[in-house]
């Protein structure tokens, strides 16, 4: 079982003998900070990198910047967004990820018909890019927002995924299911992976209340985790398990309840 945590705020070579010294043997680079922007990996970083995983042998992904909005449709705006995740393929790819997180941007509950069109036209360029230098792209299911916010994530429900996936037919494009943004619906995680289960090639667990977003460590909401694991299990889930807490101690206390029901040793 590849698990271990998100690498955050702080240079993303960092993280690898953080983790390692942690007990994990997985390690999801967060390339959101301005440190770790795509375009702050020369040749030397990405070297370093690569030979960190060679060193811990540990396998690693690379997750993009989700307040980029890859579903911006403004000429000139559209063309930026799709530059910006084509970086991140190109250094997913010199790295050796196991796989790029992406998103499906966010909207206003506007104009939804450009909206889509250019999520769905920077998706195929990104794809088109992503195959040939086979790097995997995952789509992370994006979180529910109070319904009094005005702006809204893309990507939160089975519905909006599945036009990207009917749109874009692809090897190179899955799932990054967030268990924790799955578990705010009425039929929670199950019913993600019940349709997306083949698709699905990264994970992140984190738990919350069944209301808000709220990053808890695991075995302190209302995530039903024993069902998940046995779901993965009988999936023959190969992929990588990233703890997505910001909080260390959460971090460790989520390993600490894996352990309390058997998941790991």
């Amino acid at each position: 079982m590849r698990l271990g945590p998100k690498a955050r705020v702080r240079p993303a070579e960092e993280y690898f003998q953080i983790a390692h010294d942690l007990g994990f043997n997985w390690v999801e680079l967060g390339c959101e900070a301005p440190i770790n922007f795509p375009r702050m990996f020369e040749a030397k970083r990405i070297a370093a990198v690569r030979d960190l995983s060679q060193k811990y042998c540990m396998d690693f992904s690379v997750h993009s910047a989700s307040f980029v909005n890859t579903a911006e449709f403004t000429p000139g705006m559209h063309e930026a967004s799709v530059e910006h995740l084509l970086e991140y393929v190109e250094v997913a790819s010199k790295m050796g990820a196991d796989h790029l997180v992406i998103h499906c941007g966010f909207h206003f509950s506007q104009l939804m018909e450009a909206t889509y069109e250019g999520l769905l036209d920077c998706f195929r360029k990104v794809v088109d890019v992503a195959e040939r230098k086979k790097v995997p792209l995952m789509i992370e299911n994006m979180n529910l927002l109070p319904v009094e916010a005005e702006i809204r994530y893309l990507g939160t429900t089975i519905e909006e995924l599945q036009i990207v996936f009917d749109a874009i037919q692809s090897s190179y494009l899955g799932l990054a299911l967030d268990v924790g943004h799955a578990n705010l619906f009425p039929d929670g995680v199950s019913s993600f992976i019940d349709a997306f289960g083949p698709r699905i090639g990264g994970l992140h667990l984190h738990d919350n209340d069944g209301v808000i977003d709220r990053h808890w460590a695991m075995g302190s909401g209302t995530v039903d985790w024993p069902a998940f694991f046995s779901r993965m299990k009988e999936m023959d889930y190969q992929g990588g398990y990233t703890i997505e807490l910001s909080d260390p101690d959460a971090v460790l206390a989520s390993r600490s309840y894996l352990k309390s029901i058997g998941i790991i040793q």
